[in-house]
């Protein structure tokens, strides 16, 4: 009844419905998926600008909906943008676009209605939950059953970063790890973690079939990270409805030393098992790195990033500074702060933190909580579908007409 409500209180023109179509197809694609690889930047930016502000104006027919309260939060985000994409990497023509790529469709967000984000919440769970579905049919057919099915080879445009070919089965990619279930997207800790978010959004109510899906497919990534970040936000969504918050944290800390010294036990004796070399083999004792699945940043970056001045961490290396100074890399806070600096890490909390801590409710500040310890293994905050479903969680969840949706 409450999803009903909900659409019928849309008054949805043929340019709005467009307008929501693309902008919800503009936020899954920044997931990037395999067919956008190829894509020049500059294409994608002239396409969805010039869509999205032609639906934009034909669609709203001259009502705006930009609140005052939310000009801060677009007037600190495109400092932050402006910092980390001209003031640290260079001031060139490609980066202005880009900066105006990342800001213009902020504007035009916050300038839509309640009812308006909901639909774009709909149509992104709905096209998440149809192609993971479809994919995940394929990869159960593909790797567990064996089937063997006509594919195309494809390389990623980073050959750096991925070296060797992706099978691709256009609506699944696998690459050098067959077993850790990817979809149509880059990497399974990329949709392992986006994944986590939409669990989030969607209240961990698993009588809804999305997030079944969500689940299912999140738990076959065999993403280490994507597990912890789909607990904590569980447990942080458990506390969020419960005032006694001291028995609880006492529970999970019994449940986590348990659960622990179990995944150790199992460990020992099924060495050779494809949970045990994916994921238990991540939580044995590593002499350098305390366990052996912190390893989001290689042992020698992490010993230049000690040898770091505290200018450098203060202010940042810079783009050009940062590839000058480290050889091998990854993606964790370490290397947010290294390339940003401290700075940079205090427009990121400043300018999400105070939109979300501005609302005062247990449910957003463990989103903010769910999206801070998910930094801290990827700083991709200002990845566009994490942005937005952060913004999505925060905006359909402080207004009654959706808490019972």
């Amino acid at each position: 009844m409450a999803n009903s409500s909900v659409k019928s209180s849309v008054k949805v023109n043929s340019f709005n419905f467009l307008f929501l179509i693309c902008f919800s197809v503009y936020i899954f694609l920044t997931l990037n998926p395999w067919f956008t690889w190829y894509i020049p930047f500059k294409i994608l930016f002239v396409l969805f600008i010039f869509l999205l502000f032609f639906l934009y104006c034909l669609s709203l027919r001259g009502k705006i909906y930009l609140k005052k309260r939310n000009l801060y939060f677009i007037f600190l985000f495109t400092i932050l943008i402006i910092y980390t994409y001209l003031i640290k990497k260079n001031l060139s023509l490609s980066n202005v676009f880009l900066c105006f790529y990342m800001v213009f469709p902020f504007f035009i967000y916050f300038s839509i209605d309640f009812y308006s984000k909901v639909y774009i919440k709909n149509l992104i769970i709905k096209m998440f939950s149809f192609v993971l579905f479809i994919s995940f049919l394929l990869y159960l057919v593909i790797v567990f059953m064996k089937v063997s099915i006509p594919y195309s080879v494809l390389m990623h445009p980073e050959k750096n970063a991925y070296s060797t070919s992706f099978k691709n089965y256009f609506l699944l990619i696998i690459y050098n790890m067959p077993f850790r279930f990817q979809s149509i997207f880059t990497e399974p800790g990329h949709l392992g973690m986006i994944l986590s978010f939409l669990l989030y959004l969607g209240k961990y109510d698993f009588k809804k079939k999305e997030n079944i899906i969500f689940l299912i497919c999140s738990l076959f990534t065999f993403s280490l990270a994507s597990y912890l970040l789909i607990f904590a936000g569980m447990y942080i969504y458990s506390l969020s409805k419960t005032k006694h918050i001291f028995r609880n944290v006492l529970f999970l800390v019994f449940f986590l030393v348990v659960c622990f010294l179990a995944m150790n036990q199992y460990y020992k004796n099924n060495p050779d098992t494809l949970i045990s070399k994916l994921i238990f083999s991540r939580l044995q004792f590593h002499e350098k790195t305390g366990i052996s699945g912190n390893n989001r940043t290689a042992y020698s970056f992490n010993e230049k990033y000690l040898k770091l001045t505290f200018k450098d961490k203060i202010w940042g290396l810079g783009a050009k500074g940062f590839s000058e100074y480290f050889d091998l890399t990854g993606t964790s806070y370490k290397t947010y702060i290294a390339e940003y600096g401290y700075i940079g890490l205090f427009l990121i909390f400043l300018t999400f933190g105070v939109y979300a801590l501005k609302y005062r409710s247990k449910y957003v500040i463990g989103c903010f909580l769910l999206y801070a310890l998910s930094f801290l293994q990827r700083p991709y905050i200002l990845w566009p579908i994490e942005t937005y479903l952060f913004l999505l969680t925060i905006d359909l969840n402080t207004t009654k007409e959706i808490t019972k949706k």
